[in-house]
Formats: C-alpha cells, sequence, structure tokens
C-alpha cells in the first residue's frame, strides 16, 4: 500500500532550533525562587486534574510558594519557555525531554505524571479491527512527530507489520477524517480525544497500547538543570503539593474537577471532562505506584525504543534526563 512520506520529526524541527538558541543566551535564575511559573503542556482541560485542584485549594500558597499555572498550546512550547527561563516548571512528553537532552539543552525530569502514556487507536466497531495485526491494509491516521507516532511503530513491529503493510494518513487532533470514513483507526489518547466517539453514539473497538505489550512514560514534569540544582526545596514543596492535590483530585467527584476545567476553559463539553477523569487513575496512579516516581528501567526503555524508532538519532546517556532528587526528599 502507499505511504505519504512524511519525517518523523516533521513537527519538531522548528521547536528545537528555538530551543537550542534560547539555550544559548538564557539568563541566570535570578528571581525569588519561591516563584514559580508553571507551563503546561496543553490548554486546561479535566486531564489537569491534580494542576487544577492545587491552583484551587492553594495547596501551593500553604507550602510557601507562590505558582502561577499557565497553559500550554502549540505556540506555547514548555520546553522552550523552561528552556529560555520564561518558566520555571513544565509538563512535557517523557519523550521531548529526551529529545531535548540529545541535542544539548540541559533539561531534567524531576517527576512523572502519566506512569503509563495513555495512547491508544479507535476504530469503528463494523469494521472488526480489534487487534494490531488488524491494521493490515486499513488506512491509520498517523499524528506525525507526536509522541503517539513511536508507540504506533512500535506497535506495527511487534505485530509483524511495516509501514508498507498500511495506508499512513496524516491526522491532526480531529477526528473528522474518522467520522466521514476518510480513515479506518484514529490515535489518540485515551483519557481525552478517543472518549469522543462513544459520547456521540458511535459503536467503536478501542485498542490501549499499554495492554498490547507498548507501555511507556507518558508526561514528566521537569526544569532546567540549574534550577533543580540551586532550589531543590522549593521544587520538593511544589511536588509534595502536586501530590497531595492529584491523590485528592483522583479520589474525590470527578463532576468537581470537570467544573473546575470548565470554569478555565469554556469551551469544554461537561460530561465529557467527567469521563476523562474517571480515565485517570490506571495511567496516572496506578496500584502500587506512588504520585511522581521514576525508575531506571522505564527511563532506559522509552530511551531504547525511540532509538529503534529513529527519533533519537544518536546515543547519549539517557540518566542525564531524570534525576529522583526531588522524590527522595519526599520520602
Amino acid at each position: 500500500m502507499k505511504t505519504k512520506p512524511v519525517a518523523v520529526l516533521a513537527l519538531t524541527v522548528a521547536v528545537v532550533v528555538g530551543v537550542v538558541l534560547a539555550v544559548a543566551f538564557w539568563p541566570k535564575t535570578a528571581r525569588d525562587p519561591d516563584q514559580i511559573n508553571f507551563r503546561l503542556k496543553w490548554l486546561w482541560y479535566s486531564g489537569w486534574a491534580g494542576e487544577l485542584l492545587a491552583e484551587h485549594d492553594n495547596v501551593w500558597s500553604e507550602r510557601g510558594l507562590q505558582v502561577e499555572t499557565r497553559p500550554g498550546g502549540f505556540e506555547l512550547d514548555s520546553i522552550k519557555l523552561v528552556a529560555s527561563g520564561e518558566d520555571q516548571v513544565g509538563v512535557a512528553g517523557a519523550d521531548q525531554v529526551l529529545m531535548a537532552r540529545m541535542n544539548g539543552v540541559p533539561l531534567v525530569a524531576f517527576a512523572v505524571q502519566y506512569q503509563k502514556s495513555p495512547v491508544g487507536f479507535v476504530s469503528m466497531e463494523a469494521s472488526s479491527i480489534q487487534s494490531i495485526a488488524d491494521f493490515r491494509d486499513k488506512k491509520i491516521g498517523v499524528k506525525y512527530g507526536t509522541d503517539v507516532e513511536p508507540v504506533y511503530r512500535a506497535l506495527l513491529a511487534k505485530a509483524g507489520l511495516s509501514k508498507n503493510d498500511v495506508t499512513e494518513v496524516p491526522v491532526k487532533f480531529d477526528l473528522a477524517p474518522f467520522f466521514s470514513g476518510a480513515i479506518d483507526v484514529y490515535p489518540g489518547y485515551l483519557t481525552n480525544d478517543l472518549l469522543i466517539p462513544e459520547e456521540r453514539g458511535y459503536a467503536v473497538n478501542t485498542i490501549a497500547a499499554p495492554d498490547e505489550g507498548v507501555a511507556v512514560y507518558g508526561n514528566v514534569y521537569f526544569c532546567r538543570e540549574d534550577f533543580l540544582r540551586e532550589h531543590p526545596e522549593q521544587l520538593a514543596s511544589f511536588l509534595g503539593g502536586l501530590r497531595a492535590a492529584w491523590q485528592d483530585a483522583l479520589s474525590g467527584p470527578p463532576e468537581r474537577i470537570a467544573e473546575l476545567a470548565m470554569a478555565k476553559n469554556n469551551g469544554l463539553d461537561r460530561e465529557h471532562e467527567i469521563r476523562a477523569v474517571r480515565s485517570l487513575r490506571p495511567y496516572v496512579l496506578p496500584e502500587g505506584v506512588t504520585f511522581g516516581q521514576m525508575s531506571d528501567d522505564e527511563w532506559r526503555h522509552l530511551y531504547s525504543l525511540l532509538r529503534e524508532q529513529g527519533v533519537i538519532t544518536r546515543e547519549f546517556d539517557y540518566r542525564s534526563a531524570y534525576s529522583n532528587e526531588i522524590l527522595e526528599r519526599l520520602q
């Protein structure tokens, strides 16, 4: 089948160049360390349940911090903004932090938000696509340059398929091609956009990447190396507050989180946001896991996956991308 030859990193080249330039001219952190600008990866929605509750319940101010939580977006890249010093703490995909390290940007993850990336795939029930092996000869939506792509390619390889066995169709964060039948499979997040088809009354099959044997870290919390070195106490207070907020958010009524999200973003649908909150626990706080915890095995696994898929193009010490120092301070 024909495929569209789009580079894996097409969407990240401009960001990487911008980050490298920002690092070359960044200032030393000369500000009140108790004031933290915190940049999210994306716009406000219920997937930021802990962050929403932390801000609403003033958990950081109770710990002596002044935290300004700022939404992210296509033009508000957390990697670039933290690297430049505009923000002190950010959320990004673990893969993005590894990419930054590969390109010489000294950022470091100090905790994990999503212990398992909620990447998944949805197809219409009538298509009988129930496994990755069923992707053969189908039109597969691909989000090139995102954290979804390497997971998708690893799943293809695991199922004994290559891109030549499918027709790849570039898609964005828009389900219209799926609803119109232009693609057979839409890739996305099990905690957000993959919930929408059922909400609109479609009978669908859903495949979760972790259930298929590809479970990797999703979002992580990160900062610059110099901020970690100079202000570990502030980061420990920040993470301690966030941990408490996430635990409360996942234990309380999802309606509360949905309402807080809608107050931040009036374009949200209440029922969708409630379902999003209910979907979070297996990915953020699975059984036996303490919020934020990290392991060398999981970082090495993600690094190896990205190397195999050609996302990381040269070897480096993946251990430079994370530090357990702040987590250890909370024990």
